[in-house]
């Protein structure tokens, strides 16, 4: 199955979609796990003082969520960029995503820091923006340019396995060990920028790994037709569950605000 010119991949929509819309789910139990957010309304009686420890089962919630959704929104980007890529050309890309992603960034960033009366260069909520713009970066210098690293045959020959259903276990294996390194290197677990200059090498090192697996899938395509396989959910959901426990007890806390 080869990457068509006209095909829309509905259930990559519905994914991202569904990532979003739990969004608010996530943060709405923010001021639990990063009290530190609730000291800016002091004036209204609330500070991290006050705030009560967060239930379990908000915490398994809240953690769930956070475990897969920032590293599928990389993967889906990361797969629409190498189809953009593919279908309208660099020159088109490169318009496309300073337009969506640079100006968005510039704007919007900016103007959030302007109204909490603090200009500082602070990124907030718009660090996914920032991370997505240097990885895109990245990835244009890779196809450009990286097509015969050894990196980029490594990634290639794993993505090859996962054409078979037992090709999903070394895959995982190797997100499992990027996270792992990737902790390591932010101190403990991966963290997010809070300005232009705060680049946290360990979470960026991170979600570049997923944007690559995203562009490599649009490479091989016809992975998706096993992903979508009952047989192949079921085992996923089974892992998944399996697994989690053990995540929720690893995790510490969210982007390093330790819980």
């Amino acid at each position: 199955m080869q990457p068509s010119e006209t095909i829309r991949y509905h259930g990559l929509d519905v994914l991202r979609a569904s990532a979003m819309l739990l969004g608010l789910v996530f943060h709405a139990p923010i001021l639990y796990y990063i009290p530190e957010i609730a000291d800016g309304f002091k004036d209204l009686g609330i500070s991290k003082d006050t705030m009560p420890e967060m239930e379990l089962w908000v915490s398994v919630i809240a953690q769930w969520i956070h475990s897969w959704r920032m590293p599928v929104f990389f993967l889906i980007s990361g797969f629409f960029s190498a189809l953009v890529l593919h279908r309208n050309g660099l020159v088109y890309f490169l318009k496309d995503r300073f337009v969506r992603i640079g100006l968005t960034l510039i704007i919007f960033a900016s103007l959030m820091d302007i109204l909490d009366g603090n200009p500082t260069g602070k990124l907030n909520h718009f660090w996914f923006l920032y991370y997505l713009l240097i990885i895109t970066a990245l990835f244009v210098l890779t196809v450009s340019f990286g097509r015969n690293s050894a990196a980029y045959h490594l990634a290639q020959g794993l993505l090859a396995s996962m054409q078979r259903r037992s090709g999903l276990i070394p895959f995982a294996a190797v997100m499992i060990l990027a996270r792992i390194i990737c902790d390591f290197i932010d101190g403990g677990t991966v963290k997010i920028p809070t300005t232009y200059f705060d680049i946290k090498l360990g979470g960026l090192m991170y979600y570049t790994v997923w944007f690559f697996a995203g562009a490599g899938l649009f490479a091989r395509v016809a992975i998706l037709e096993i992903l979508c396989q009952p047989r192949t959910l079921i085992m996923l959901g089974i892992a998944a569950m399996f697994v989690f426990p053990f995540h929720h007890a690893y995790a510490d806390g969210f982007f390093g605000h330790l819980r």
